[in-house]
């Protein structure tokens, strides 16, 4: 197993760019008081075995904009853990898998609010092709002392040919003083909308990159410029395979 420790403050390790391995990895990430971090997690696998624990802890006032993108592995399995750890701690946190043949992707997402005003918004999109498949499950913890905090979990899923997926959200709320609502979505691919960009002059290929790409976007949208030069060259040519 691997282990890697980070601590972005200021301008140390920030943007962090970290790729995924076969094999076991641990990963513990500390954001400094007030720092706004931006972290870029890429896998792209092979018929290989990955396994990934991610442990962040985010300080007052400290942002946090992560973003995963795991294409390909035999079986690719991620556990990230997120700890909003001081008061006015923030996370936007974006996930994009992406499985063909018999590929499989586990994701665990835990989000624990420890203290007042912390605030979380998780949005994971996944798309499956063919034999592959993808299990996600969401926490979202908030506990006593997390006054005022405000957390969103949602997970859309979208299948193509014998793809299968299961989405497990849940909350854990201690306090009435908070706000968490969480939401999942499995949709088959759209045959409607396969026929009517067909009829318009694309092939069959052509018409499901394009409900790929449309289906992508709200998690595209979401980000940093600064990831958008390594990121998008990636996704591009998974579309195009």
């Amino acid at each position: 197993m691997s282990y890697e420790k980070f601590l972005i403050d200021s301008g140390k390790f920030n943007p962090l760019v970290i790729h995924r391995q076969a094999g076991q990895q641990e990963i513990r990430i500390e954001i400094s008081k007030g720092v706004k971090a931006k972290v870029l997690i890429l896998g792209d696998f092979k018929k290989i075995i990955s396994s990934l624990k991610l442990h962040i802890i985010i300080r007052q006032s400290a942002a946090l904009n992560l973003v995963e993108n795991i294409k390909g592995g035999k079986r690719v399995e991620t556990a990230c853990e997120i700890e909003l750890k001081e008061t006015g701690a923030n996370c936007l946190v974006t996930g994009m898998f992406l499985g063909k043949k018999t590929e499989e992707h586990v994701c665990k997402t835990i989000v624990d609010h420890q203290a007042a005003n912390t605030r979380a918004d998780v949005l994971v999109k996944a798309v499956y092709q063919n034999q592959s498949r993808g299990d996600f499950s969401g926490l979202i913890k908030i506990n006593k002392s997390s006054q005022h905090a405000n957390s969103f979990y949602k997970n859309e899923i979208l299948l193509l040919d014998s793809a299968q997926a299961i989405s497990m959200p849940h909350l854990e709320i201690s306090t009435n003083r908070a706000k968490a609502s969480h939401s999942s979505y499995i949709s088959r691919l759209n045959q409607e909308q396969l026929f009517y960009l067909q009829s318009h002059g694309l092939s069959y290929q052509q018409s499901k990159r394009e409900i790929i790409a449309g289906f992508l976007v709200s998690a595209l949208n979401r980000l940093p410029q600064v990831f958008c030069r390594q990121f998008l060259p990636k996704l591009k040519r998974a579309l195009s395979c």
